[in-house]
């Protein structure tokens, strides 16, 4: 959440995402697509 305030716009909401990381050599990479985001109830 983001936690901005002043006279400018500014962002205000929630965000996502997806990180994958080679922390031996960083040899490989990842890909992400169709990420989907949803929401269940409790």
């Amino acid at each position: 959440m983001s936690d901005d305030h002043g006279s400018r716009l500014r962002f205000k909401g929630a965000m996502a995402g997806i990180d994958a990381r080679d922390l031996v050599d960083a040899a490989f990479t990842a890909g992400f697509t169709g990420f989907r985001p949803t929401c269940t109830p409790c």
